[in-house]
């Protein structure tokens, strides 16, 4: 899992209110019209995103989904 386009993706929904609105309706198709390369673990991860919670709880849900950096 890269962590580039994932820290790209957290820092556009937490700056961007109509990106993450467009998140809430359409995840598959907001991601691929984003320009963002992700990979299907990525997809898959942002599928399975419970994009209805409120904005905080979303920014932590995706905190913890990005790839830690190795030691």
């Amino acid at each position: 899992m890269s962590a580039d386009a994932m820290r790209r993706l957290m820092d556009r929904v937490t700056s961007d209110p109509s990106f993450r609105q467009q998140l809430r309706v359409d995840p598959d198709g907001t991601i691929r019209h984003s320009g963002l390369d992700l990979t299907e673990e990525e997809h898959a991860a942002v599928r399975g995103m419970d994009w209805a919670l409120p904005d905080d709880q979303l920014q932590e849900r995706l905190s913890k989904r990005m790839p830690q950096p190795p030691f």
